[in-house]
C-alpha cells in the first residue's frame, strides 16, 4: 500500500474514531447525569452538555467543543497508531509475497 494511502486512511480512521468518542461522551453526559442543572463535561473536559431552567419553567440545553486539545492529542494518537499498525500490515504483507516467490523459484528448480 502506498505511503499516501496508508496516510488518507489513517485520517479518516482517527477522524472517524474520534467522532464517534464524542457522540457517546455527549450522549452519556444526557442520559447520565444530563437531568441535573449545570454544566457537565466529559471526554477529559473536551465536550460539555449544559443544562439551565429558565425562568418562564422551560428547559434550556446546550452542547459544544470546551477544549479542543484533548481532542487533538486523541485524534493524534488514533491517526499514529493506525498509521503504525497499516505500515506494520504492509511490510508483513510484503515480507509474505517475497517468502511465497522464493519458495517458488526454490520448487523450479
Amino acid at each position: 500500500m502506498l505511503l499516501a494511502r496508508r496516510i488518507f486512511v489513517s485520517l479518516s480512521l482517527a477522524v472517524m474514531i474520534t467522532a464517534t468518542l464524542i457522540a457517546a461522551s455527549v450522549l452519556l453526559l444526557m442520559f447520565g447525569n444530563g437531568a441535573e442543572p449545570g454544566r457537565h463535561h466529559g471526554l477529559f473536559g473536551s465536550v460539555f452538555f449544559a443544562v439551565e431552567e429558565t425562568d418562564s419553567g422551560t428547559t434550556r440545553i446546550g452542547l459544544g467543543i470546551e477544549n479542543a486539545v484533548p481532542l487533538g492529542l486523541i485524534f493524534l494518537a488514533i491517526f499514529i497508531l493506525s498509521l503504525l499498525v497499516l505500515t506494520i500490515l504492509a511490510a508483513l504483507n510484503n515480507r509474505k509475497k517475497s517468502l511465497l516467490a522464493s519458495a517458488t523459484d526454490g520448487n523450479a528448480q
